[in-house]
Formats: C-alpha cells, sequence, structure tokens
C-alpha cells in the first residue's frame, strides 16, 4: 500500500512498490524491460478483469497476474488523465529542479545508495530523452537510455532542456498520445523529485494522495502481469487486497 508520503506492504512477504534508483522501468545500464502492449485504465471499468496482451504477456508456469479495480478515482476521459498527469509532470519536474539546483552535485542520496546528485540528475535527464524517443517511434516499448549528460556546468541546463522538450513533444501528440507515456513520467520524475529534495534539504515533501494512488495503480495494472514468472511472483498464491488508505483506491490481485 503506497499512501501519500508514506509507503507499507501489503500481502505475506510483501515488498515496497518502489524499486531503488531508476524505478522499475528504467533501470541504469540496461535494456528495460518492455510492460507488453496499452493496458486499459482501471478506471474504465470497475468491474471488469483485465489482463495485458501481446508478446510480452508472460504465462511462463501456465500463470499471469491478473486484478479487478474494485473503487479509485481519475478523470473520466482518457485525454483528461494525459493531461493530469501531464501537469504533475510539469509541476514535480520543475520541483526536482529546484532541490537538484539547491544540492551539491557531489552530495550522496539518501534513498538511492552509492548515487550522488549529479547522477540522479543525468537519470532523470536521459529518462524523459528516452520517452521523446518512444513517443516519436510510436511504441510504449521503453528505449534503452538516452544520451550521455554533459560536464557540471551545464548539467541542470541540459535536464531543463530535455524536461522542456518532454512536454512539447506530449503535446504535439495530442490527440494521439499513449496513456504509458505520460503516466509513466509523472511518477518516475514524482519519485526522483523526492529524492532530490533528500540530498538537498534532508527532508523531502511528501506526494498528492491521488498521484501515489494511482502510482500504486499503475505497479498493479502495468508491471505486475509481465513479472508473473518470476520469484517472487511465480510461485505465490491466493489473492491481494491492495488498498490506499487515504484515498479508498482498491484493486484485487489473484
Amino acid at each position: 500500500r503506497r499512501t501519500a508520503g508514506r509507503w507499507s506492504a501489503v500481502g505475506r512477504g510483501g515488498a515496497s512498490a518502489r524499486s531503488l534508483c531508476g524505478g522499475l522501468l528504467f533501470p541504469e545500464g540496461h535494456r528495460a524491460d518492455p510492460f507488453g502492449g496499452t493496458i486499459p485504465g482501471h478506471h474504465d471499468d470497475w468491474a471488469s478483469t483485465v489482463e495485458p496482451s501481446g508478446p510480452w504477456s508472460p504465462r511462463r508456469g501456465g500463470r499471469a497476474t491478473r486484478f479487478h479495480a474494485l473503487t479509485g478515482w481519475l478523470p473520466r476521459t482518457r485525454r483528461a488523465r494525459r493531461d493530469w498527469w501531464v501537469a504533475a509532470l510539469r509541476r514535480e519536474g520543475a520541483a526536482f529542479a529546484e532541490a537538484a539546483g539547491a544540492a551539491h552535485l557531489d552530495a550522496d542520496v539518501p534513498s538511492c545508495p552509492g548515487w550522488t546528485v549529479r547522477r540522479l540528475v543525468s537519470h532523470l535527464s536521459r529518462v524523459h530523452r528516452s520517452a521523446v524517443a518512444g513517443v516519436q517511434d510510436g511504441t510504449i516499448e521503453p528505449p534503452a537510455l538516452a544520451a550521455r549528460p554533459p560536464d557540471d556546468g551545464r548539467l541542470l541546463g541540459w535536464y531543463a532542456e530535455g524536461l522542456d522538450r518532454l512536454l512539447t513533444v506530449f503535446a504535439d501528440a495530442e490527440p494521439f498520445l499513449p496513456n504509458f507515456w505520460p503516466r509513466r513520467m509523472a511518477h518516475e520524475t514524482t519519485m526522483h523529485r523526492f529524492d532530490a529534495e533528500l540530498a538537498a534539504y534532508a527532508r523531502a515533501g511528501g506526494f498528492e494522495a491521488a498521484l501515489a494512488a494511482d502510482g500504486v495503480g499503475e505497479v498493479v495494472e502495468s508491471m505486475l502481469s509481465p513479472r508473473a514468472g518470476e520469484e517472487p511472483l511465480a510461485s505465490a498464491r491466493g489473492d491481494v487486497l491492495v488498498e490506499c488508505s487515504d484515498t479508498g483506491d482498491t484493486w484485487l490481485v489473484r
């Protein structure tokens, strides 16, 4: 369960939904795992069971993870959702830049052991540029991390240029922009904003409750099934109720 400003595990042997530094989508130094096809948002149909389809829907061991979205909130239309995610990306991206600018580039990032602010800024800048390439290529398969960062004196400006370019490409791609990209970039940027604030101020702001709940939704809806054949999911049995206690969003994972 992720609630605004805090994390806890749900279910036996559960682990935090957040992976360190680079998230679940863009592990640095490796080609990102694709999530396999367009998965309808859980707010399109409250009662439906959704299974990913396409070449990356794993059924190793004859098992796939499914979920029922029981309750939740998001803007009702797909375009309104994308606008909401893009607004979050813009807001969180600006907050990231402010925190990174207040920190020394050699400062450690407490939530990313072994990382400095320099590496954090470089990573998020490259993620944004990779998302631009994904939109322009018309794919939701995450490309490899793009472009090596410049020297320290240009690094923050390079980040700002990449964020501006990403926002421009999102706007230009409407009305054909897949939900995948603005949603993924909103959450990737929000988590790294938190990291940058910890490095700069030794404390960090929390998360908007609705956005935090949607981050849980992204994990449940998009990230579990492609890993259903891997441990610990492969041997897991039973149902898990995922609940965001401060928003009321719930998912039943089978």
